[in-house]
C-alpha cells in the first residue's frame, strides 16, 4: 500500500461528479482520502461537517489516494 497524488486531467469522467458518485473506489480499488484544488487548497464540503464525499471533482484537482500499484494505476487511467 502506498499514498499517491493523482491529478484529474481534462476530459476525465470524474469531472463534475461528487466523489461518492464517481465510483472511484469501486472501479479502481483505490481509497481517496483527500482532494486538493489545482492551487493546493484542500477541498471539503463544509456544510456537511468537512466531508469530502460530496465534493464535486473538478479538472485540475489532485486526489490523495491510498492503494497498491494496481489500484493507483487504475485511478491514474481514469
Amino acid at each position: 500500500m502506498r499514498l499517491e497524488e493523482v491529478h484529474v486531467g481534462p476530459g476525465s469522467p470524474m469531472v463534475g461528479c461528487a466523489l461518492r458518485e464517481s465510483g472511484i473506489g469501486h472501479e479502481t480499488g483505490a481509497i481517496t482520502i483527500g482532494i486538493q484544488s489545482a492551487d493546493g487548497r484542500p477541498r471539503v464540503d463544509r456544510s456537511g461537517g468537512a466531508m469530502i464525499a460530496s465534493v464535486e471533482i473538478e479538472e485540475g484537482d489532485v486526489l490523495i489516494a491510498l492503494g497498491d500499484e494496481g489500484h493507483l494505476e487504475s485511478l491514474r487511467a481514469l
